[in-house]
């Protein structure tokens, strides 16, 4: 016998805090606490009724009714829904620290590659950066003539400042030994903060700060394996930027099916705890697709009760996992033809515009991508997965799915594809899967919106993809 959907005793009331403006086809409502504005339509007649009378009588009047108050509940916009989460946001705008959450074990010291110094965006530079290296002798290091940095536009019509790079795309103060010519005769506390704090990464969230590495560097997972942890790494270096913003997006189940983040990251936290070091990358990937599919139907069908999503997420996690479904290989290959293609073009547009500098490793992207495509549309087959690189792949897996890269533009499914992409990625990179790792991680990762919209339009093909998998 399924469990009732609803707590007859439960009454559904708006919260008290929310502005609502209220039209026919209309039913905005801004949170002040989060600074959130959205438009849920036309629900007025159904948000009318939440004035505190039981949620069973309120949803016998239909399905229709029964999903609004399910959205709105996982919105956080009924009384009590998120009150812990909103109490820690007020904290922390009251200026009380959140605490500093990372994954067990996480590591990191510098191999001395040079890697993070070539190939890469080198900034923004804030003014204190700017003005740090400017009080410094710069006269060893061949600048030439003008600044240090370059300035490049922004959409808004303002400019950022970067470090400038020589022809070959390295940093102007790297040095023949590959380190770094500010820190050999300066110090470290001398370099742009960026650089002090790479590859690691921090994201705000209500539940508390985040901070993992990025996986940029060329030396992964060696970096990410040795060393002091995180935690000390951090404390170190988290003077040198600004503090991170709260990032608090919505999470898009499906279309017309969003959920407040809050109930989301324990999905999240599931996720890495079931990743194994010796799993091959395409079972670990096929698992986590199928517990990502089993959370999101607990949330989209929870019980309708301050506790019912936490109550339907935690049994979906804990429940066997499902029958085989029916497999849609032939769908998948298509669409691993279809988007590497159009990744590949936007990547390659800079490769076409006079006077353009494209972004490091365009090239290589472009022609990793392809060799994708080409594999899927029948073509040769990829290079066999190298075992070697399993726990390569296990430790880069837990921290997409640690930090904001488990979500693309607020859409899980579409980061576990783009995870799909890294994967195959860098088993096309002719220089092996580590390289191509830091390749997916330095172009395919980043957070550039023509790449996020191609990859939430084909997010539905996430199920295809991961069926086909296994035949490349």
């Amino acid at each position: 016998m399924s469990a009732p959907t609803v707590e007859p005793e439960f009454a559904p009331r708006l919260r008290a805090d929310l502005h609502i403006e209220a039209g026919p086809d209309t039913f905005v409502v801004t949170d002040p606490l989060l600074r959130r504005r959205l438009d849920l339509g036309a629900i007025g007649d159904i948000a009318a009724k939440l004035d505190g009378r039981a949620a069973g009588a309120l949803v016998a009047d239909g399905a229709r009714t029964e999903q609004v108050v399910r959205t709105l509940l996982l919105l956080h916009m009924l009384e009590g829904a998120g009150e812990p989460e909103r109490n820690r946001l007020r904290a922390s705008q009251r200026g009380e620290p959140l605490p500093l959450v990372t994954l067990p074990g996480a590591r990191f010291s510098c191999q001395g590659s040079g890697g993070c110094c070539r190939n890469y965006i080198f900034g923004p530079l804030t003014d204190a950066d700017v003005a740090r290296v400017e009080a410094l002798d710069l006269t060893p290091f061949a600048l030439g003539a003008g600044p240090f940095y370059e300035s490049r536009p922004r959409p808004d019509g303002r400019a950022d400042r970067f470090l400038r790079t020589t022809q070959e795309g390295a940093c102007v103060f790297l040095e023949e030994t590959n380190r770094c010519g500010l820190h050999a005769r300066y110090g470290g506390t001398q370099k742009p903060g960026f650089c002090q704090l790479f590859p690691l990464v921090a994201w705000q969230t209500v539940l508390g700060l985040r901070v993992y590495d990025g996986g940029e560097c060329v030396s992964f997972p060696a970096s990410a394996s040795e060393g002091p942890s995180i935690e000390s790494a951090w404390e170190e270096a988290r003077g040198l930027v600004p503090a991170p913003a709260l990032y608090h997006p919505l999470v898009h189940l499906a279309p017309g099916a969003p959920c407040d983040l809050a109930w989301f990251l324990p999905v999240l936290d599931a996720m890495v705890a079931r990743i194994e070091d010796r799993a091959h990358p395409v079972d670990t990937l096929r698992m986590l697709g199928a517990l990502l599919a089993r959370a999101e139907h607990a949330l989209r069908r929870c019980p309708i009760s301050i506790e019912g999503p936490h109550d339907a997420v935690k049994a979906a996690l804990a429940a066997p996992a499902p029958s085989a479904r029916p497999t849609r290989e032939l769908e998948g290959r298509a669409a691993l033809v279809e988007l590497p293609r159009a990744l590949a073009e936007i990547f390659a547009a800079p490769l076409s515009q006079p006077g353009r500098k494209a972004p490091p490793f365009t090239r290589e992207i472009v022609a990793a991508l392809l060799r994708v495509a080409e594999a899927a549309d029948g073509g040769a087959p990829l290079p066999p997965e190298d075992p070697a690189g399993r726990p390569l792949w296990a430790l880069s897996f837990r921290q997409h799915l640690f930090g904001q890269r488990a979500l693309v533009d607020g859409r899980p499914r579409a980061a576990l594809l783009r995870l799909c992409l890294d994967w195959l990625v860098a088993r096309a990179h002719p220089a092996g899967e580590r390289a191509g790792h830091v390749l997916a991680a330095r172009r395919l990762d980043m957070p550039w919106q023509p790449v996020h919209r191609l990859l939430v339009g084909a997010e539905s093909a996430l199920d295809p993809v991961l069926d086909a998998l296994p035949s490349l």
